[in-house]
C-alpha cells in the first residue's frame, strides 16, 4: 500500500461513484443499515491504491482516525451507515463493533497543503446527496488523470 495521498476529486466535483452494499445481503439500502463502501474498479482508484478499495477507518494517524482505502494495518472493526442530516442530504457515520459504542461522524479535514481527507470528526461533516450512477460519462471523463502542479 503506498503511503502517499492521492487526490481523486475536488470540492466542486461530484466525486467518483462508490459501491454501497449491505453485509446483510439484502437488495436495498436504507438509513441506519450497516454498509460496506468501496470504490469500483476505476482507473483513477487502481493508480492510487491496491485492490480492494474498501473504505475502512484507520487509527494512529496524525489527523486522527481517518477513512482510508486498500489494505491497512491498524483498522477499526465496524460498519458505515447513512443517516439523514438535512431535508436534502445525508451524512456518513462509522459504527465500531465495540459494545455500547456510539457511531462516529465522517467529516473533512484540510491539511496544510490544502488536501482534503475524510476523517472521524464532529466538525466540517461530509454531507452527501445520492444520485443514480451513469457509467457512460465516467468512461469518457475518468480515463486520464490531470497532472498535478
Amino acid at each position: 500500500m503506498p503511503s502517499h495521498s492521492c487526490a481523486i476529486s475536488h470540492e466542486l466535483d461530484k466525486g467518483i461513484g462508490t459501491i454501497i452494499s449491505s453485509p446483510l445481503k439484502i437488495p436495498f439500502i436504507a438509513e441506519g443499515y450497516p454498509l460496506n463502501i468501496k470504490f469500483g474498479p476505476f482507473l483513477v482508484i487502481t493508480l492510487c491504491s491496491s485492490i480492494p478499495s474498501d473504505w475502512t477507518i484507520v487509527n494512529g494517524l496524525p489527523e486522527g482516525p481517518a477513512v482510508k482505502i486498500g489494505a491497512q494495518k491498524i483498522t477499526e472493526d465496524g460498519w458505515f451507515k447513512i443517516e439523514k442530516a438535512s431535508p436534502f442530504g445525508y451524512k456518513l457515520v462509522f459504527c465500531p463493533l465495540l459494545e455500547d459504542s456510539t457511531c462516529w461522524d465522517i467529516g473533512i479535514d484540510i491539511d496544510d497543503n490544502g488536501i482534503r481527507h475524510l476523517v472521524v470528526s464532529k466538525v466540517n461533516l461530509l454531507l452527501v446527496v445520492f444520485q443514480k450512477f451513469d457509467e457512460a460519462p465516467l468512461a469518457l471523463n475518468n480515463l486520464v488523470l490531470p497532472s498535478s502542479e
